[in-house]
């Protein structure tokens, strides 16, 4: 528990012990594993207590959850989007979702476990939802702001963000040279997608994807907001 006093991180030296911390941990876990260091270990690469590591992170999944916040804010407001129809607009944040979180694939690949299982910590859980708000809503503006709307475009633009998440799944198991599969699979993504598109206006096909839609959130989230 935090000492009595101005909460940690809120003074300029306060977020620069924060960040030194964070890039500990980080660091640890794309060293070590994420199951193998110890909360002991992060403020010993620190070097720091481990009660000063404790006032600023709660927990190693404090630690996943900040790397989620901090990335995701870091997408939404640097990704640019392209003028004109919606399928070029939802790949290019897609691509650029990868670019951001290139540098970090170590880490992501040790934390993956804690990112998918962790029912309180974890992408899916209820104290992620402000970071996975930063990421839809890029997904919205790329699908709603078009020059040509799909129809139902909200279902859209959440079905290309679970898109996008799966993606992002797949690059960080890609064991392929360089991760060749994942770029081989952007490129299937950029020749299905636009033809795909053009049978969205059939009859019968929005109703599918919204019960699509309806499921998928069910089961990753529950009663949780998209």
């Amino acid at each position: 528990m935090a000492g009595r006093g101005r909460p940690p991180g809120r003074t300029e030296q306060g977020k620069a012990t924060r960040e030194a911390l964070y890039h500990a941990a980080i660091g640890c876990f794309a060293e070590r594993g994420y199951g193998q260091t110890t909360m002991r270990d992060i403020a010993d690469a620190a070097g720091v207590s481990p009660g000063l590591l404790y006032r600023y992170f709660a927990s190693k999944q404090d630690v996943v959850l900040a790397l989620y916040g901090e990335r995701s804010a870091a997408f939404a407001a640097s990704v640019e989007l392209p003028d004109g129809a919606w399928p070029p607009r939802v790949l290019a944040a897609l691509r650029h979702s990868l670019a951001v979180l290139g540098p970090h694939r170590g880490t992501l690949v040790a934390v993956l476990p804690a990112l998918l299982a962790d029912a309180d910590g974890g992408l899916l859980s209820p104290a992620a939802a402000e970071a996975r708000a930063d990421v839809q809503g890029v997904f919205h503006l790329a699908v709603k702001e078009a020059s040509l709307p799909p129809p139902s475009p909200d279902v859209m633009a959440r079905l290309a963000y679970g898109m996008q998440l799966l993606v992002l799944l797949f690059w960080v198991l890609d064991r392929s040279p360089g991760q060749s599969a994942t770029e081989g699979l952007l490129g299937w993504v950029e020749r299905a997608v636009p033809m795909a598109s053009m049978g969205l206006w059939l009859p019968g096909v929005p109703e599918l994807l919204a019960s699509l839609d309806g499921l998928l959130w069910a089961g990753l989230l529950g009663d949780q907001p998209a």
